[in-house]
């Protein structure tokens, strides 16, 4: 199966991209993008991977917002990659960013709560202040102030953008309302905007009073060197609503994280500097405690990669096996167009009939076939990810192995095909008359014919047959969720069960520690928790 990845994560700038099970080469054109937010190069991402593998004919399957996935199918789609050109799923899933600033906020939170001798909250709440401001600024342009309220984002009203000369915009919507008051001025409050070096024409959207002749501004605007402007219905217009996620909220979240991790990662160096130096002093229970830290974070990784393991797609092969089944239902005598004389159209419609029993059941069969190679292949994953814990002790989920659905009853068609006979009328010439041709005297006489339109047919299979296909795949489908949610959800206990033994063990272990030491591991403690929580922030 010709397939290829993509994985975009907002939060941490880290895209990465398989072709084919396979890295990018050397001087791929995706590396370019590595480190930029996918929102700036997303219309590229069709060309790119189109040139990577020699067409538009491969599974696309993608890891990231939702957001994002909304903009990777619409940019395939804008360059005419139909949904059976590029077959695109989801693969992994990040959570929005309105999410990210909840977990960021209960975060924060919990350092107040619970406070640590190696970090002092207060200053690092003083020092971050702006860059932990969880309110994102927009800016509107007009006279009258606005009653506009919007969750989480903080909004200016200025009567002229000069006031704005000592604001840094970087990333910062601008709404300028344009009237028959303002008009006069507008021109030369957007050429000084444009002149800015902190300014590009995304941040910029435009709403034209309706007196205005709204294309006459629309050229005015382009005159002044906007290319593309963003004209809309009102302050919160969902293509402000968009930029605002895009831009100032998700840049908020990746410095939030930033100063996080530089905390983090500072107070781990300063544990581990404090540990080398009483190293000598209970080497053997140090050691054990460094183990089960060391084998608790492989445990975790392992369930957190079971958290992304996300719900059940269902694949390719299942919908190959729908299209040969339709394939099957109109490729039956399709080189004719209709059948007479009552015997012909009865043996038709029983040779038609067998045939689409036996095509249905041949579906069928490849669908269980399909099934159980699939609880197979889910078997193995979710066993891999487990056994990547490292030295973790043998397990058995306990899930009963997965029923096939029974058979679909399939109608017999015979009949209704049958039914659907018609009867025309034909000369009665004989032979003879026929080959005298135009001297023979014509017969006004016709009689009776049976006859049956292939067409007719084949449209009832198809209409019959098709949505009995669906409900059997459906069905297969969402039994194979059911089990890869029931085993998944059997290795989280297992694993959970692993965690919480091996806290017990280095609880025990670290009670031989001395006051100091003991105090020392406190910290280590707390700060796993604390990275625990940043990581469920970086990588969810």
């Amino acid at each position: 199966m010709i397939s290829a990845e993509l994985s975009h994560n907002p939060y941490l700038l880290e895209t990465t991209a398989r072709f084919n099970g396979h890295s990018p080469k050397i001087n791929s054109a995706i590396e370019k993008y590595d480190k930029r937010p996918l929102v700036e190069w997303v219309k590229e991402v069709p060309c790119i991977f189109h040139d990577e593998m020699n067409g538009f004919d491969f599974d696309f399957s993608f890891t990231g917002t939702d957001a994002d996935y909304a903009k990777v199918i619409k940019a395939f789609r804008s360059q005419g990659a139909d949904p059976e050109d590029v077959r695109i799923t989801r693969m992994g899933e990040l959570e929005d960013v309105l999410h990210k600033r909840k977990e960021i906020a209960s975060l924060l939170e919990w350092l107040d709560s619970h406070r640590n001798r190696r970090f002092d909250f207060d200053k690092f709440m003083s020092e971050n202040s702006e860059t932990l401001d969880a309110s994102v600024p927009y800016i509107i342009v007009q006279e009258e102030p606005s009653r506009l309220e919007l969750p989480l984002v903080s909004i200016e009203v200025v009567e002229s953008v000069l006031e704005l000369g000592g604001t840094v915009l970087f990333n910062v919507p601008i709404l300028i309302t344009i009237s028959r008051q303002n008009r006069a001025r507008v021109r030369d409050e957007l050429r000084s905007l444009l002149a800015r070096t902190d300014i590009e024409q995304r941040q910029l959207f435009f709403l034209i009073h309706p007196a205005m002749n709204s294309e006459r501004v629309i050229r005015i605007i382009s005159d002044l060197g906007v290319r593309h402007p963003q004209i809309v219905d009102g302050p919160d217009d969902q293509r402000i609503i968009e930029y605002l996620e895009d831009y100032p909220a998700t840049e908020y979240v990746r410095k939030a994280i930033r100063v996080l991790r530089t905390e983090v990662d500072g107070i781990k160096d300063m544990l581990t500097r404090m540990s080398r130096f009483s190293e000598a002093t209970n080497a053997g229970v140090r050691e054990k405690v460094r183990t089960l830290d060391a084998k608790t974070e492989a445990l975790k990784t392992s369930r957190a990669c079971l958290e992304y393991y996300g719900e059940y797609v269902p694949q390719q092969q299942f919908s190959n096996a729908c299209n040969e089944l339709m394939a099957a239902i109109v490729t039956w005598r399709n080189k004719k167009v209709s059948v007479s004389e009552q015997e012909q159209i009865d043996r038709a419609a029983l040779e038609y009939a067998q045939i689409l029993q036996g095509a249905f059941r041949s579906f069928e069969s490849r669908i269980t076939t399909m099934t159980m190679a699939e609880q197979t292949r889910i078997d193995k994953s979710l066993k891999d990810i487990y056994q990547e814990a490292g030295e973790v002790p043998f397990f058995s989920p306990g899930v009963p192995p997965l029923s096939a659905p029974p058979s679909c009853p399939v109608p017999n068609m015979r009949n209704t095909f049958a039914s659907m006979t018609e009867i025309t009328y034909v000369s009665t010439r004989n032979e003879l008359l026929n080959l005298l041709g135009a001297f023979a005297e014509q017969s006004d006489e016709k009689k009776p014919v049976p006859m049956a339109n292939y067409e007719t047919w084949r449209s009832a299979a198809r209409e019959t047959l098709m949505p009995l296909a669906q409900v059997y795949i459906d069905a297969h489908t969402s039994a194979l969720s059911d089990y890869q949610a029931s085993v998944t959800n059997a290795y989280k206990q297992q694993l959970e069960a692993l965690i919480q033994k091996c806290g017990e063990d280095k609880e025990q272990a670290a009670s031989k520690l001395s006051h100091v030491e003991r105090q020392t591991q406190e910290d280590w403690d707390w700060l796993a928790e604390f990275e625990d929580m940043l990581v469920e922030i970086e990588r969810s």
